[in-house]
Protein backbone atom coordinates (compact mmCIF):
# COMPACT_ATOMS: atom_id res chain seq x y z
CA UNK A 1 0.00 0.00 0.00
CA UNK A 2 1.18 3.64 -0.93
CA UNK A 3 1.85 6.13 2.03
CA UNK A 4 2.87 9.58 1.68
CA UNK A 5 4.37 12.15 4.38
CA UNK A 6 4.59 15.93 4.47
CA UNK A 7 7.27 17.23 6.74
CA UNK A 8 7.03 21.32 7.24
CA UNK A 9 9.51 24.52 9.04
CA UNK A 10 9.17 27.75 8.69
CA UNK A 11 10.41 27.75 5.25
CA UNK A 12 9.89 24.61 2.99
CA UNK A 13 7.92 20.99 2.74
CA UNK A 14 9.35 17.54 2.70
CA UNK A 15 7.96 14.68 1.11
CA UNK A 16 8.72 11.38 1.15
CA UNK A 17 6.32 8.56 0.11
CA UNK A 18 6.95 4.89 -0.35
CA UNK A 19 5.12 1.90 -2.70
CA UNK A 20 5.10 -1.75 -1.48
CA UNK A 21 6.70 -3.17 -4.96
CA UNK A 22 8.18 -1.39 -8.04
CA UNK A 23 6.07 -0.11 -10.98
CA UNK A 24 6.85 -1.70 -14.25
CA UNK A 25 7.69 0.71 -17.00
CA UNK A 26 7.98 3.44 -14.23
CA UNK A 27 9.74 6.75 -14.97
CA UNK A 28 9.51 8.20 -11.59
CA UNK A 29 6.75 10.68 -10.11
CA UNK A 30 4.64 13.85 -10.69
CA UNK A 31 4.03 15.48 -7.45
CA UNK A 32 0.96 17.46 -6.72
CA UNK A 33 0.12 19.95 -4.05
CA UNK A 34 -3.26 20.58 -2.81
CA UNK A 35 -4.51 23.64 -1.12
CA UNK A 36 -6.77 22.61 1.57
CA UNK A 37 -9.20 25.67 1.45
CA UNK A 38 -9.98 25.76 -2.17
CA UNK A 39 -9.33 21.65 -3.18
CA UNK A 40 -7.04 23.83 -6.01
CA UNK A 41 -4.07 21.62 -7.67
CA UNK A 42 -0.68 22.08 -8.79
CA UNK A 43 2.08 19.99 -10.22
CA UNK A 44 4.88 20.73 -9.11
CA UNK A 45 7.92 21.98 -11.13
CA UNK A 46 11.76 20.13 -11.35
CA UNK A 47 14.78 21.08 -12.93
CA UNK A 48 16.00 18.00 -14.42
CA UNK A 49 15.18 16.60 -17.30
CA UNK A 50 16.09 13.04 -18.98
CA UNK A 51 19.89 12.12 -20.04
CA UNK A 52 20.07 13.86 -23.18
CA UNK A 53 17.50 16.69 -23.53
CA UNK A 54 19.03 19.84 -24.26
CA UNK A 55 17.39 22.74 -22.31
CA UNK A 56 18.88 25.07 -21.19
CA UNK A 57 20.24 25.15 -17.40
CA UNK A 58 17.28 26.40 -15.38
CA UNK A 59 15.00 25.41 -17.24
CA UNK A 60 11.73 23.96 -15.48
CA UNK A 61 9.03 22.18 -16.17
CA UNK A 62 6.35 20.43 -14.38
CA UNK A 63 6.74 16.91 -12.74
CA UNK A 64 4.37 15.18 -15.44
CA UNK A 65 7.26 16.06 -18.37
CA UNK A 66 10.54 15.96 -15.71
CA UNK A 67 9.34 13.39 -12.97
CA UNK A 68 10.94 13.08 -9.44
CA UNK A 69 13.03 9.98 -10.00
CA UNK A 70 13.10 9.75 -5.99
CA UNK A 71 11.03 8.96 -3.15
CA UNK A 72 11.39 12.29 -1.61
CA UNK A 73 11.06 16.00 -2.52
CA UNK A 74 11.10 19.50 -0.89
CA UNK A 75 8.79 22.19 -2.20
CA UNK A 76 10.91 25.23 -1.65
CA UNK A 77 8.34 27.73 -2.66
CA UNK A 78 4.62 26.78 -0.58
CA UNK A 79 2.57 28.61 -0.21
CA UNK A 80 1.68 29.73 3.11
CA UNK A 81 -1.63 27.90 3.78
CA UNK A 82 -2.89 24.38 4.67
CA UNK A 83 -1.41 21.77 1.71
CA UNK A 84 -1.23 18.34 1.11
CA UNK A 85 0.57 16.64 -1.76
CA UNK A 86 0.10 13.32 -3.64
CA UNK A 87 3.09 11.21 -5.43
CA UNK A 88 1.37 9.72 -9.20
CA UNK A 89 3.73 7.47 -10.95
CA UNK A 90 4.03 7.96 -14.84
CA UNK A 91 4.90 5.08 -16.68
CA UNK A 92 6.05 4.95 -20.47
CA UNK A 93 8.84 6.38 -21.74
CA UNK A 94 10.71 9.82 -21.61
CA UNK A 95 8.64 11.00 -24.69
CA UNK A 96 5.11 9.35 -23.98
CA UNK A 97 4.32 9.59 -20.14
CA UNK A 98 1.31 8.59 -18.75
CA UNK A 99 0.23 8.90 -14.81
CA UNK A 100 -0.69 5.40 -13.36
CA UNK A 101 -3.01 6.64 -10.47
CA UNK A 102 -3.80 3.03 -9.63
CA UNK A 103 -0.47 3.14 -8.41
CA UNK A 104 -0.81 6.70 -6.96
CA UNK A 105 -0.21 7.55 -3.31
CA UNK A 106 -3.17 9.09 -1.37
CA UNK A 107 -2.80 12.33 -0.19
CA UNK A 108 -0.28 13.68 2.89
CA UNK A 109 -2.28 15.01 5.97
CA UNK A 110 -2.21 18.98 5.26
CA UNK A 111 0.87 21.06 6.46
CA UNK A 112 1.22 24.80 7.07
CA UNK A 113 4.75 26.74 6.74
CA UNK A 114 5.29 28.43 9.73
CA UNK A 115 7.76 28.78 12.72
CA UNK A 116 5.41 28.16 15.51
CA UNK A 117 5.59 24.61 16.64
CA UNK A 118 4.05 24.63 20.14
CA UNK A 119 5.24 25.25 23.87
CA UNK A 120 6.45 28.82 23.07
CA UNK A 121 8.91 27.35 20.37
CA UNK A 122 9.93 28.91 16.99
CA UNK A 123 12.47 27.76 14.78
CA UNK A 124 13.81 29.93 12.18
CA UNK A 125 15.93 28.63 9.08
CA UNK A 126 18.31 31.31 6.36
CA UNK A 127 18.54 29.81 2.95
CA UNK A 128 22.19 31.03 2.87
CA UNK A 129 24.24 30.02 -0.56
CA UNK A 130 22.66 26.17 -0.19
CA UNK A 131 20.43 28.28 -2.43
CA UNK A 132 23.30 27.93 -5.19
CA UNK A 133 21.10 27.30 -8.39
CA UNK A 134 18.34 29.96 -7.33
CA UNK A 135 21.65 32.21 -6.58
CA UNK A 136 23.31 31.32 -9.69
CA UNK A 137 20.07 32.34 -11.58
CA UNK A 138 19.27 35.47 -9.88
CA UNK A 139 22.90 36.86 -9.89
CA UNK A 140 22.84 35.71 -14.02
CA UNK A 141 20.09 37.90 -14.24
CA UNK A 142 21.98 40.90 -13.24
CA UNK A 143 24.60 40.53 -15.69
CA UNK A 144 27.03 38.32 -13.86
CA UNK A 145 27.95 35.95 -11.45
CA UNK A 146 30.65 37.87 -9.61
CA UNK A 147 31.33 37.71 -5.68
CA UNK A 148 31.30 41.05 -5.80
CA UNK A 149 27.68 40.90 -7.50
CA UNK A 150 26.77 38.97 -4.41
CA UNK A 151 28.20 41.11 -1.33
CA UNK A 152 26.57 44.09 -3.02
CA UNK A 153 22.70 42.23 -2.81
CA UNK A 154 23.46 40.90 0.62
CA UNK A 155 24.55 44.81 2.51
CA UNK A 156 21.40 46.14 0.94
CA UNK A 157 18.33 45.73 3.16
CA UNK A 158 15.48 44.99 1.30
CA UNK A 159 17.64 43.48 -1.45
CA UNK A 160 15.65 40.71 -3.01
CA UNK A 161 18.50 38.48 -3.22
CA UNK A 162 19.58 39.48 0.55
CA UNK A 163 16.05 38.59 1.81
CA UNK A 164 15.92 35.32 0.13
CA UNK A 165 19.03 34.11 1.19
CA UNK A 166 18.20 35.47 4.50
CA UNK A 167 14.82 33.23 5.25
CA UNK A 168 12.84 33.61 8.08
CA UNK A 169 15.99 33.95 10.48
CA UNK A 170 16.19 37.27 8.18
CA UNK A 171 12.32 38.22 8.41
CA UNK A 172 12.15 37.62 12.24
CA UNK A 173 14.71 39.00 13.78
CA UNK A 174 14.23 42.99 12.66
CA UNK A 175 10.76 42.07 13.82
CA UNK A 176 11.63 40.67 17.15
CA UNK A 177 13.29 43.73 17.77
CA UNK A 178 10.69 46.29 16.63
CA UNK A 179 8.66 44.62 18.37
CA UNK A 180 10.55 44.80 22.00
CA UNK A 181 11.19 48.18 21.27
CA UNK A 182 7.64 49.22 20.53
CA UNK A 183 6.37 47.60 23.92
CA UNK A 184 9.34 49.72 26.11
CA UNK A 185 11.29 46.16 26.72
CA UNK A 186 14.74 45.83 27.85
CA UNK A 187 17.26 43.96 25.36
CA UNK A 188 20.23 42.27 26.89
CA UNK A 189 22.45 40.38 23.76
CA UNK A 190 25.71 38.54 23.80
CA UNK A 191 27.19 39.20 20.87
CA UNK A 192 30.18 37.29 18.93
CA UNK A 193 30.57 39.61 15.66
CA UNK A 194 28.03 42.50 14.16
CA UNK A 195 28.18 43.91 11.00
CA UNK A 196 25.23 44.13 9.64
CA UNK A 197 23.60 47.64 8.82
CA UNK A 198 19.84 46.27 9.46
CA UNK A 199 20.49 44.81 12.99
CA UNK A 200 22.66 47.38 13.75
CA UNK A 201 20.39 50.60 12.91
CA UNK A 202 17.84 48.50 15.02
CA UNK A 203 19.88 48.09 18.08
CA UNK A 204 20.81 52.00 17.55
CA UNK A 205 17.18 52.72 18.03
CA UNK A 206 16.97 51.32 21.74
CA UNK A 207 19.65 53.61 22.96
CA UNK A 208 20.68 52.65 26.90
CA UNK A 209 17.73 50.40 26.25
CA UNK A 210 19.65 48.08 24.88
CA UNK A 211 22.35 46.16 26.42
CA UNK A 212 24.92 44.63 24.24
CA UNK A 213 28.28 42.29 25.20
CA UNK A 214 30.37 42.75 21.87
CA UNK A 215 33.08 40.22 21.62
CA UNK A 216 36.25 40.71 19.15
CA UNK A 217 34.77 38.24 17.02
CA UNK A 218 37.41 36.17 14.43
CA UNK A 219 39.43 38.35 13.28
CA UNK A 220 41.40 39.67 16.53
CA UNK A 221 42.36 42.07 17.83
CA UNK A 222 38.69 43.16 17.03
CA UNK A 223 36.35 42.89 14.25
CA UNK A 224 33.52 44.87 15.60
CA UNK A 225 35.20 47.99 16.07
CA UNK A 226 32.98 49.78 13.75
CA UNK A 227 29.60 48.60 15.26
CA UNK A 228 30.95 49.46 18.65
CA UNK A 229 31.42 52.72 17.93
CA UNK A 230 28.48 53.03 16.16
CA UNK A 231 26.61 51.28 18.83
CA UNK A 232 28.27 53.82 21.29
CA UNK A 233 27.09 56.63 19.43
CA UNK A 234 23.46 56.32 19.76
CA UNK A 235 23.85 55.67 23.49
CA UNK A 236 23.46 51.25 23.68
CA UNK A 237 25.27 50.09 26.79
CA UNK A 238 27.92 48.15 24.85
CA UNK A 239 30.14 46.29 27.40
CA UNK A 240 33.35 44.60 25.67
CA UNK A 241 34.45 40.97 25.93
CA UNK A 242 38.18 41.39 24.07
CA UNK A 243 39.20 37.99 24.55
CA UNK A 244 42.86 36.24 23.61
CA UNK A 245 43.77 34.75 20.88
CA UNK A 246 43.28 30.88 21.86
CA UNK A 247 39.30 32.28 23.06
CA UNK A 248 36.18 33.29 21.46
CA UNK A 249 33.20 34.77 23.28
CA UNK A 250 31.55 32.89 20.57
CA UNK A 251 27.27 33.63 22.01
CA UNK A 252 24.84 35.05 19.38
CA UNK A 253 21.97 35.20 22.03
CA UNK A 254 19.21 38.43 22.89
CA UNK A 255 17.39 38.24 25.92
CA UNK A 256 13.82 40.14 25.84
CA UNK A 257 12.56 41.56 29.14
CA UNK A 258 9.47 43.46 30.18
CA UNK A 259 9.17 45.32 33.45
CA UNK A 260 8.02 42.26 35.15
CA UNK A 261 11.72 40.51 33.74
CA UNK A 262 13.02 38.51 30.88
CA UNK A 263 10.15 37.02 29.04
CA UNK A 264 11.91 35.62 25.69
CA UNK A 265 15.66 34.44 24.44
CA UNK A 266 16.99 34.38 20.68
CA UNK A 267 19.58 32.03 20.23
CA UNK A 268 21.08 29.91 17.44
CA UNK A 269 23.96 29.39 15.21
CA UNK A 270 23.20 32.63 13.70
CA UNK A 271 26.14 35.60 13.48
CA UNK A 272 24.56 39.03 13.42
CA UNK A 273 26.24 39.68 9.80
CA UNK A 274 25.56 39.48 6.68
CA UNK A 275 27.47 36.27 5.24
CA UNK A 276 25.60 35.07 9.21
CA UNK A 277 22.31 36.38 7.72
CA UNK A 278 22.51 35.72 4.09
CA UNK A 279 25.63 33.45 2.68
CA UNK A 280 26.43 30.88 5.50
CA UNK A 281 23.56 27.92 6.26
CA UNK A 282 22.37 29.15 10.18
CA UNK A 283 19.18 28.46 12.12
CA UNK A 284 18.17 30.08 15.08
CA UNK A 285 14.96 29.08 17.96
CA UNK A 286 12.89 31.55 19.83
CA UNK A 287 11.52 30.51 23.38
CA UNK A 288 9.04 32.17 24.61
CA UNK A 289 9.69 31.21 28.72
CA UNK A 290 10.70 33.33 31.49
CA UNK A 291 12.86 30.49 33.04
CA UNK A 292 14.82 29.94 30.31
CA UNK A 293 15.45 33.32 29.26
CA UNK A 294 16.18 34.10 32.89
CA UNK A 295 19.20 31.70 32.84
CA UNK A 296 20.82 33.53 29.70
CA UNK A 297 19.54 37.00 31.40
CA UNK A 298 21.72 35.52 34.68
CA UNK A 299 24.96 33.96 31.98
CA UNK A 300 24.79 38.17 30.26
CA UNK A 301 25.76 39.54 34.05
CA UNK A 302 28.45 36.36 34.81
CA UNK A 303 29.95 37.70 31.23
CA UNK A 304 30.15 41.15 32.39
CA UNK A 305 31.54 40.38 35.50
CA UNK A 306 34.64 38.34 33.91
CA UNK A 307 35.50 41.06 32.02
CA UNK A 308 38.13 39.79 29.19
CA UNK A 309 38.90 37.06 31.10
CA UNK A 310 37.95 33.42 31.64
CA UNK A 311 38.06 33.01 35.96
CA UNK A 312 37.09 30.72 38.02
CA UNK A 313 33.97 32.00 38.73
CA UNK A 314 32.74 31.74 35.38
CA UNK A 315 33.17 27.89 34.98
CA UNK A 316 31.85 27.50 38.45
CA UNK A 317 28.77 29.77 37.08
CA UNK A 318 28.55 27.22 34.59
CA UNK A 319 29.24 24.12 35.84
CA UNK A 320 25.32 23.47 36.70
CA UNK A 321 22.53 21.41 34.76
CA UNK A 322 19.76 24.13 33.93
CA UNK A 323 16.30 21.46 33.04
CA UNK A 324 12.95 23.35 32.81
CA UNK A 325 9.47 22.55 31.97
CA UNK A 326 7.82 24.41 28.88
CA UNK A 327 4.74 25.04 28.25
CA UNK A 328 3.47 21.97 27.00
CA UNK A 329 5.09 18.32 27.19
CA UNK A 330 8.25 19.39 26.21
CA UNK A 331 11.28 20.28 28.43
CA UNK A 332 14.39 22.51 27.88
CA UNK A 333 17.82 22.37 28.98
CA UNK A 334 20.63 24.92 28.80
CA UNK A 335 24.19 24.50 29.25
CA UNK A 336 26.53 27.82 29.29
CA UNK A 337 30.58 27.43 28.49
CA UNK A 338 33.19 27.54 29.53
CA UNK A 339 32.64 24.82 31.60
CA UNK A 340 35.12 21.99 33.01
CA UNK A 341 34.78 18.53 32.06
CA UNK A 342 32.75 18.72 28.90
CA UNK A 343 29.91 18.23 31.10
CA UNK A 344 27.86 20.06 28.47
CA UNK A 345 29.19 17.45 25.80
CA UNK A 346 28.62 14.58 28.21
CA UNK A 347 24.78 15.59 28.23
CA UNK A 348 24.12 15.34 24.71
CA UNK A 349 26.14 12.49 24.04
CA UNK A 350 23.73 10.48 26.45
CA UNK A 351 20.76 11.45 24.14
CA UNK A 352 22.87 10.62 21.07
CA UNK A 353 23.99 6.92 22.94
CA UNK A 354 20.22 6.35 23.11
CA UNK A 355 18.98 6.90 19.42
CA UNK A 356 16.91 4.38 18.37
CA UNK A 357 16.08 5.17 15.17
CA UNK A 358 18.25 7.72 13.63
CA UNK A 359 20.37 10.92 13.87
CA UNK A 360 20.60 13.72 11.71
CA UNK A 361 23.11 16.57 11.91
CA UNK A 362 24.96 19.81 10.73
CA UNK A 363 28.32 20.65 11.87
CA UNK A 364 30.50 23.34 11.81
CA UNK A 365 34.04 22.48 12.62
CA UNK A 366 33.55 20.04 15.80
CA UNK A 367 37.34 19.58 16.03
CA UNK A 368 39.02 15.73 15.17
CA UNK A 369 38.42 14.22 18.66
CA UNK A 370 36.33 14.02 21.54
CA UNK A 371 33.18 15.85 19.76
CA UNK A 372 29.39 14.91 19.18
CA UNK A 373 30.54 14.17 15.93
CA UNK A 374 32.76 11.60 16.82
CA UNK A 375 30.31 9.84 19.14
CA UNK A 376 27.52 9.73 16.05
CA UNK A 377 30.21 7.44 14.22
CA UNK A 378 31.15 5.51 16.59
CA UNK A 379 27.40 4.58 16.81
CA UNK A 380 27.88 3.12 13.15
CA UNK A 381 30.86 1.16 14.41
CA UNK A 382 30.84 -2.68 14.94
CA UNK A 383 33.80 -2.33 17.30
CA UNK A 384 31.73 0.13 19.45
CA UNK A 385 29.83 -0.83 22.29
CA UNK A 386 27.07 1.67 20.84
CA UNK A 387 26.96 0.50 17.93
CA UNK A 388 23.65 -0.04 16.13
CA UNK A 389 23.40 -1.31 12.67
CA UNK A 390 19.79 -0.01 11.64
CA UNK A 391 20.49 3.19 12.75
CA UNK A 392 19.34 6.01 10.28
CA UNK A 393 22.35 8.73 10.09
CA UNK A 394 22.52 11.98 7.84
CA UNK A 395 24.57 14.87 7.89
CA UNK A 396 26.55 17.66 6.71
CA UNK A 397 30.31 18.95 7.92
CA UNK A 398 31.69 22.34 7.11
CA UNK A 399 34.99 20.70 6.34
CA UNK A 400 36.99 17.70 7.43
CA UNK A 401 37.43 17.34 10.83
CA UNK A 402 39.80 15.00 10.86
CA UNK A 403 43.77 15.02 10.84
CA UNK A 404 46.18 12.64 10.42
CA UNK A 405 46.35 11.44 14.13
CA UNK A 406 42.06 11.18 14.13
CA UNK A 407 40.96 10.71 10.78
CA UNK A 408 37.12 11.17 11.41
CA UNK A 409 36.62 12.08 7.31
CA UNK A 410 37.21 8.23 7.06
CA UNK A 411 34.68 7.02 8.38
CA UNK A 412 32.11 9.42 6.30
CA UNK A 413 32.18 6.97 2.98
CA UNK A 414 28.73 4.91 3.87
CA UNK A 415 29.65 1.13 3.33
CA UNK A 416 33.23 1.10 3.19
CA UNK A 417 34.77 1.04 6.83
CA UNK A 418 31.84 1.65 9.08
CA UNK A 419 28.34 -1.26 8.78
CA UNK A 420 25.49 1.12 9.78
CA UNK A 421 23.71 3.66 7.37
CA UNK A 422 26.09 6.79 7.87
CA UNK A 423 25.98 9.54 5.14
CA UNK A 424 27.93 12.55 5.55
CA UNK A 425 29.08 14.80 2.89
CA UNK A 426 31.27 18.06 2.90
CA UNK A 427 29.84 21.05 1.13
CA UNK A 428 30.76 21.05 -2.76
CA UNK A 429 29.71 23.60 -5.67
CA UNK A 430 29.19 23.04 -9.48
CA UNK A 431 32.39 24.40 -10.96
CA UNK A 432 30.95 24.87 -14.95
CA UNK A 433 28.17 24.83 -16.88
CA UNK A 434 26.87 21.39 -16.62
CA UNK A 435 23.50 19.45 -18.24
CA UNK A 436 20.98 21.18 -16.31
CA UNK A 437 23.04 22.80 -13.53
CA UNK A 438 24.71 26.23 -14.05
CA UNK A 439 27.96 26.87 -12.74
CA UNK A 440 27.90 27.98 -8.87
CA UNK A 441 30.47 30.34 -6.94
CA UNK A 442 33.52 28.82 -5.27
CA UNK A 443 32.89 30.68 -1.69
CA UNK A 444 36.16 30.61 0.09
CA UNK A 445 33.61 32.08 2.82
CA UNK A 446 31.94 29.36 5.29
CA UNK A 447 29.04 27.33 3.61
CA UNK A 448 27.23 25.69 6.57
CA UNK A 449 27.30 27.55 10.17
CA UNK A 450 25.08 25.59 11.92
CA UNK A 451 25.36 23.49 15.08
CA UNK A 452 22.39 21.73 15.10
CA UNK A 453 21.79 17.63 15.98
CA UNK A 454 18.08 15.74 16.08
CA UNK A 455 17.74 12.17 17.64
CA UNK A 456 14.94 9.90 16.94
CA UNK A 457 12.72 12.86 15.26
CA UNK A 458 9.54 10.70 14.81
CA UNK A 459 9.98 8.44 17.40
CA UNK A 460 8.66 8.90 21.17
CA UNK A 461 11.75 10.55 22.79
CA UNK A 462 12.68 13.10 19.84
CA UNK A 463 15.55 15.61 20.64
CA UNK A 464 16.58 18.30 19.31
CA UNK A 465 20.42 20.18 20.25
CA UNK A 466 21.34 23.51 18.92
CA UNK A 467 22.98 27.22 19.92
CA UNK A 468 26.47 28.45 19.43
CA UNK A 469 28.33 25.63 21.03
CA UNK A 470 30.56 23.63 18.13
CA UNK A 471 29.79 20.42 19.47
CA UNK A 472 33.63 19.93 20.36
CA UNK A 473 35.79 19.99 23.34
CA UNK A 474 37.31 23.58 22.43
CA UNK A 475 34.13 24.96 22.92
CA UNK A 476 33.17 23.16 25.87
CA UNK A 477 36.22 24.45 27.65
CA UNK A 478 37.39 27.90 25.92
CA UNK A 479 34.79 29.53 24.66
CA UNK A 480 31.80 31.40 25.51
CA UNK A 481 28.79 29.06 24.18
CA UNK A 482 25.57 28.11 24.57
CA UNK A 483 24.06 24.76 23.68
CA UNK A 484 20.06 24.55 24.10
CA UNK A 485 18.86 20.73 24.35
CA UNK A 486 14.47 20.48 23.87
CA UNK A 487 13.15 16.81 24.37
CA UNK A 488 9.64 15.64 23.46
CA UNK A 489 8.95 18.48 21.09
CA UNK A 490 8.18 16.45 18.04
CA UNK A 491 7.23 19.51 15.86
CA UNK A 492 10.35 20.79 16.68
CA UNK A 493 12.45 17.75 15.99
CA UNK A 494 10.68 17.70 12.38
CA UNK A 495 11.18 21.38 11.70
CA UNK A 496 14.79 20.86 12.41
CA UNK A 497 14.91 17.68 10.56
CA UNK A 498 13.32 19.10 7.28
CA UNK A 499 16.11 21.83 7.42
CA UNK A 500 18.65 19.53 7.68
CA UNK A 501 17.63 17.33 4.93
CA UNK A 502 17.57 20.73 2.26
CA UNK A 503 20.89 21.33 3.24
CA UNK A 504 22.03 18.05 2.54
CA UNK A 505 20.36 16.97 -0.10
CA UNK A 506 21.47 19.92 -1.71
CA UNK A 507 25.25 19.00 -1.47
CA UNK A 508 24.61 15.38 -1.68
CA UNK A 509 25.39 14.78 -5.17
CA UNK A 510 27.43 17.59 -5.55
CA UNK A 511 30.08 16.15 -2.71
CA UNK A 512 30.47 12.57 -4.15
CA UNK A 513 30.61 13.87 -8.24
CA UNK A 514 33.69 16.01 -6.58
CA UNK A 515 35.05 12.92 -4.73
CA UNK A 516 34.80 10.99 -8.28
CA UNK A 517 36.81 13.59 -9.94
CA UNK A 518 39.76 13.49 -7.63
CA UNK A 519 39.64 9.35 -7.62
CA UNK A 520 38.62 9.27 -4.34
CA UNK A 521 34.93 7.09 -5.08
CA UNK A 522 34.16 4.54 -6.98
CA UNK A 523 31.80 5.47 -9.56
CA UNK A 524 28.59 3.63 -7.61
CA UNK A 525 29.80 1.50 -4.80
CA UNK A 526 30.14 3.74 -2.13
CA UNK A 527 27.01 6.20 -2.09
CA UNK A 528 24.38 3.54 -3.53
CA UNK A 529 23.25 6.23 -6.01
CA UNK A 530 23.92 6.72 -9.80
CA UNK A 531 27.31 7.01 -10.57
CA UNK A 532 28.78 10.77 -9.97
CA UNK A 533 28.84 11.73 -13.37
CA UNK A 534 24.97 11.51 -13.96
CA UNK A 535 23.55 14.31 -16.19
CA UNK A 536 19.78 13.55 -16.05
CA UNK A 537 16.69 11.31 -15.49
CA UNK A 538 17.07 7.56 -16.51
CA UNK A 539 14.56 6.71 -19.63
CA UNK A 540 14.03 3.54 -17.87
CA UNK A 541 12.52 1.66 -14.53
CA UNK A 542 15.85 0.68 -12.75
CA UNK A 543 16.40 4.04 -10.90
CA UNK A 544 13.67 2.13 -8.34
CA UNK A 545 15.68 -1.12 -7.85
CA UNK A 546 17.91 0.11 -4.90
CA UNK A 547 14.70 1.49 -2.73
CA UNK A 548 13.12 -2.20 -2.78
CA UNK A 549 16.49 -3.80 -1.88
CA UNK A 550 18.28 -3.98 1.51
CA UNK A 551 20.26 -1.47 2.08
CA UNK A 552 20.57 2.09 3.49
CA UNK A 553 18.29 3.76 0.71
CA UNK A 554 15.61 1.24 1.74
CA UNK A 555 15.96 2.02 5.50
CA UNK A 556 15.84 5.97 4.90
CA UNK A 557 12.57 5.87 3.58
CA UNK A 558 11.41 3.81 6.15
CA UNK A 559 13.16 6.21 8.39
CA UNK A 560 11.04 9.30 6.84
CA UNK A 561 7.75 6.56 6.38
CA UNK A 562 7.47 4.55 9.29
Amino acid sequence: MAAIRAYVNSDHVFIAWKLDAPIPGCRGFALKRRLSSSGAETVLDTYVGFAGDTAPPGTKRPSTDWPVQRFMWSDYDPPRAAVSYQAVPLTGDKDHLTEDPANATGWSDPVTVGPDVGDGISAFFNRGVVATQWLSRALRDRGGQARPALTQAISAPGDRIRNFLGGSVLWQLPRLLAGALASGAEIHAALFELDDPQLIEALQAFGPRAHVILANGADQPDENSAARAALRGKNVDVRDRLVSSSHFAHNKFLVVSDQTGPTAVWTGSTNWTMTGLCTQSNNAILVESAEVAGWYRSEWDLLVSAGNDYPDGLFTGNDMTRQAALAGPASAQVWFAPVRGTIDLESARARINAATQGILFLMFNPGPAGTLLNDIVERTSSASPTFDPQLHIHGVVNQDPGTTKHPVIGLLHRGELTQADIDVVLPAAVDSDFAFWLKELSYSLVMVHSKTIVVDPFGPDPCVMTGSHNMGPKASGKNDDNLMIIDGQPKLAAAYAVYIMGVYNQYRWRYYQREAEKGQLPATATTGDAAPTWAGLEDDDTWQDKYFTAGAAQREIAFWVP
